[in-house]
């Protein structure tokens, strides 16, 4: 059974690099320069995003013990 794994896992990575070595040919340097700026720009977007939840969030517990302590 051991045997059967590894080559089960063997062939996955073989079928794994072929899609990854595709992809990585299929577009040209300006292309992944543009997917390298619009990657960077959805991910500042989404750090912006998540900082103003937690902040909002930590404001509104600290609210919460405030009014409580009184």
């Amino acid at each position: 059974m051991d045997k059967f794994t590894a080559s089960c896992i063997a062939a996955q990575g073989c079928g794994s690099g072929f899609w990854l070595y595709r992809l990585l040919n299929e577009l040209t340097p300006d292309q992944w320069t543009a997917v390298g700026v619009l990657g960077t720009l959805m991910f500042s977007a989404l750090t912006f995003a998540a900082s103003i939840a937690f902040k909002v969030w930590d404001r509104k517990h600290n609210y919460v013990r405030r009014e409580s302590e009184d």
